[in-house]
Order: C-alpha cells, then sequence, then structure tokens
C-alpha cells in the first residue's frame, strides 16, 4: 500500500513539474520589445541538390524532374547540369536556359 502511495505522489510531482516547466516555455504575446544581444553565427548557403532521371520514369516525372532541376539551378553547384540531364542531347546541347529557350544560330 506504501509503495503505491509513493507512486502516485511521484507522478503528481512529476505532472506539477512538467506543467510548471511548460509554463515558463511561452513566446511572449506582451510587452516591450527588446534587443538581442546573443552572438549569431553567419548564415550558410542552402543548396538544392537535385536528383537526375532514372531508367524507367514515366514522361510526366521527367518532366517534373527536369522542372525541379531547372528551379533548383539557382543554388546548385551544378547550375543547370543536372536539367540537361532530362533532355535529348540534341536539346541540351540547344538550350538556353539564360534565354528561356533554344540557342539562335
Amino acid at each position: 500500500m506504501r509503495r503505491a502511495a509513493n507512486t502516485a505522489v511521484a507522478v503528481v510531482v512529476a505532472l506539477l513539474a512538467a506543467v510548471g516547466l511548460g509554463a515558463c516555455a511561452q513566446i511572449p504575446t506582451s510587452g516591450p520589445v527588446r534587443v538581442g544581444t546573443a552572438p549569431v553565427e553567419p548564415q550558410t548557403d542552402i543548396a538544392l541538390l537535385p536528383r537526375g532521371p532514372m531508367p524507367g520514369t514515366e514522361p510526366q516525372a521527367i518532366v517534373s524532374g527536369f522542372l525541379g532541376a531547372a528551379a533548383a539551378a539557382a543554388t546548385s553547384p551544378k547550375e543547370f547540369q543536372t536539367a540537361r540531364e532530362f533532355l535529348t542531347s540534341e536539346v541540351a546541347d540547344a538550350w538556353d536556359p539564360g534565354r528561356g529557350g533554344a540557342r539562335r544560330p
């Protein structure tokens, strides 16, 4: 009987502690705005690394993959290299992404 009472007390204390700590972890919704002085590390570049086409992929997935790779080119170290993998050799050679289409002769 005494063991059950000790367990119940321990559970109640744990719940009260959790509720008390939870109340401290809220975002303030009132009061003045203050300037923070904590050190901030410089932001590192984020790059999207698109995957190239996979054999046996459906045509709709090829188009979606090309569009995704072309959109990611702005942040990708490979730029438009992955997007070109979705094109035939002839079209890839003629494609000028800076002009929005094929190169003019």
